[in-house]
Parts: C-alpha cells; structure tokens; sequence
C-alpha cells in the first residue's frame, strides 16, 4: 500500500483550471483566473470536440459579461454535443458579436480542444478537455497554457481557416439545431445503454484487481495459533478500553470535540500509533476535519465515495496529512465488524505473508480491498473483528522486529 498522502503532487493540484479540480494546465500563471480573463477579453476564439450544458454554464456567464467578439466551433461526431447548448448558442447570436458554428465534415472525427482569448493578456490553452464540467473540472485532464506570441499567431491562423470554412462549418440556424436534435434523440437510448454497460465493466475490472496473499494458509494458521495465546485476551482488552477513550476524546459520532480532544485521540496507542507532526496542522482544518469523519461514518453505503474524497489529494474532503492510517482506526472504532484498521505494522505484517494491493488503484480503492480480503481472513480464522485482527498483526509485527 503507498504510504499516506501519495497521489498527484501538489505542484499538479495547484495548476488546477479551476480550484479543487483535476483538469490540469501546465505552465498556467499562479494568480490566473479563466473567468476573469474570459470577461475583460477582446476577442474568444473556442474550438471543442463537443459541447455539454454543464461545461457552458461554467463558462456563459463569463462570456456574456465580456465585450469580445465571440466565435464557438463544436462537433457533431458520435452525437455528444448537447442540442441545448446549441440553441443557447444561437440565442447568444443574435447580440451580433457572437457567432456560433457546426463542424460537420463527412467522415472526419472533430477533435479540437482550444481556447484562444485576446485582451490585455493574450493566451491558448489547448489539451485534452471538452466543454463539460468533466472536461473543465473533473475529470483527469491534460492542457498547456500557451503565451508565445508566435504559437498564437499559428493557433489563430489554424482556427480561422477551420471555422471560416464553409464546406466543413456551417453557422447555426433554426433548421440545422432542429435536424441535429431529431438524430440525438434518435441515439440517445442506445448510447446511454451503452455507458450503462461501460460502466459495469469497468465494476468488473475493479473487482477483478483485486488484493492477494501468497501465503494464505501460513497467515490462517497463525492467526489461529495467536487466538489460544495468553497475550490474545490481554491484548484485546486493552484496544476495546483504548476505543472508549477514542470515542470520548472525539465525541463521536457527533465529532464535535475540540483541540484537547483531537489531542488526546493522538495519544491513544490502540490500534495504531499516530504521528503527532501532523496533528496540529490537520486541527486548523477543523470544520472540514469533522465535517468529514461525521460523513464517514453516516454515508453507510456510500463510504467508498467518501473515502476517495478524503485519502485523493484533490478530494473535497483531503486535509494534507490526514491519510488511511487515521481513518481507518476511526472506521474501525465506528464498526469494527466490517472495517480493518491499516497502518505501518500491519503493512510489515501482510509483508511476511506475501500480500500484494490491487494495480493501479486510488488509496481508497486499495483500502477497500484490503478490508474485504481482511473480511475473509478473519471468518478463516476466528478473529472476530478489527481489534482482533489489529492485535494478531501487531503480534506478527512485534515477533518479527525482535
């Protein structure tokens, strides 16, 4: 498992098209903000693949109260430009300084994603995003943020004679909107099934990467051995005394404890010690802090969502430093039946019985799986829950440092 807080860096976040989001740009000036430059420019120049409703509302406004001489290019390929978006278009036409065109030559895919503003700061970002929220905001894009006099001057060339065209671009009409929104809403059944089916395969995959153990048979096996041990009992009292010390200091579930209490959960050694350099720094994030435990343990089912949105570095709830070691003792004070706490020795622990995480996954996701083998492990063995199974670990660990 990485260690906490792995990720896309904080130098990748911070060049973020907009705050909190994964769409990055490169080479984007700090203080560069895309609403305020789109509002003061002199002349918009936007080429995209397709268009949906959620990526131009980010952006109407902007262009609505801007002065500039507009010029929207969108696709029709695979039917994914939104007709809404068009008739807004058109809408937006009849000011006299937008115009707004098809791209709609046969047999050849419109890909562009590029953004051309003019004013007292000329600029291009051109990557991989479209005009969606996903596009603009969440999904893991890539772009360059362009200010070279001689690449725009090209970047401008390259759109005008795209957009001028009129074999390959036809300006919206009434008509054309209306021939394009039949056929969308001829597709529309298919396509959706066909992301509904995307989407299960993509389950699929995700189950199917899931975590291993090489030496299944000796971990069960010891397991067992630990559970007729003297030390089990006295161990396993001790982190069911140090979880009502837990539960006190944070006043949980209602996690409405203060700097004292957050304080004294850090001195708790059960079921994992924490590293107090950190504390103090999580603390100053106190309202997001517990805004985001008390979600943890209310979301039941959705407490895969909520832990991408703490463990992912641009997670709505991500505080630097709080990583999986923290949550999942929290996890496990709140249902220890179900959830498993990880922290560094029980990574050396699975380490001796050759666990291996799911490839490619997020923290969360590698969490997840490690909880629902860990779920098997401990019906195999009789460790009834997450203070049972964090006292076997630790035993494992303790055995093999000394």
């Amino acid at each position: 498992m990485p260690p906490e807080n792995s990720g896309p860096t904080k130098v990748a976040q911070g060049m973020s098209l907009f705050p909190d989001g994964r769409a990055v740009v490169m080479s984007k000036p700090p203080s560069f903000d895309l609403l305020t430059e789109i509002a003061s420019a002199n002349t918009i120049r936007l080429a995209t693949a397709f268009a949906h409703e959620t990526g131009w509302d980010i952006l109407a406004s902007a262009i609505s109260a801007s002065k500039a001489k507009t010029f929207l290019l969108t696709g029709k390929s695979f039917f994914q430009t939104e007709p809404e978006v068009l008739w807004k278009w058109l809408k937006l036409a009849e000011s006299g300084r937008v115009e707004a065109k098809l791209h709609f030559e046969k047999g050849i895919t419109f890909h562009p994603k590029v953004l051309l503003v003019d004013g007292k700061r000329p600029f291009a970002i051109v990557g991989s995003g479209n005009l969606s929220r996903g596009g603009l905001h969440g999904n893991i894009e890539c772009a360059v943020f362009i200010d070279s006099r001689a690449l725009l001057s090209e970047l401008r060339g390259w759109f005008d004679t795209v957009y001028s065209s009129n074999a390959t671009a036809a300006p919206l009409t009434e008509a054309l909107i209306l021939d394009y929104e039949r056929k969308y809403k001829a597709l529309r059944k298919p396509t959706n099934d066909l992301r509904k089916q995307q989407q299960l395969l993509e389950e699929e995959l995700i189950t199917k990467a899931a975590a291993a153990m090489e030496y299944w048979d000796e971990a069960v096996s010891a397991a067992k051995q630990y559970l007729n041990s003297s030390e089990y009992q006295v161990t396993y009292r001790g982190r069911v005394a140090g979880v009502t010390r837990i539960k006190r200091a944070l006043r949980y579930p209602a996690f409405d404890f203060d700097e004292t209490g957050w304080k004294e959960f850090y001195s708790i050694p059960e079921l994992g010690h924490l590293i107090a350099i950190r504390r103090d720094g999580i603390f100053r994030h106190k309202a997001r802090l517990q805004k985001g435990l008390r979600e943890l343990v209310g979301a039941e089912r959705n407490i895969p969502k909520v832990l991408d949105e703490l463990l992912s570095s641009n997670g709505r709830l991500h505080i630097e430093g709080l990583g999986v070691n923290t949550i999942s003792k929290i996890l496990a004070v709140h249902d220890p039946r179900r959830w498993a706490v990880y922290h560094s020795p029980v990574a050396d622990a699975l380490k001796k019985f050759g666990y291996v995480p799911p490839r490619g996954a997020s923290p969360a996701e590698k969490f997840i799986a490690f909880t629902k083998m860990m779920e098997t492990f401990k019906t195999a063995t009789g460790l009834k829950d997450a203070y049972a199974l964090d006292a076997f670990m630790f035993d494992v660990y303790d055995k093999a440092k000394k």
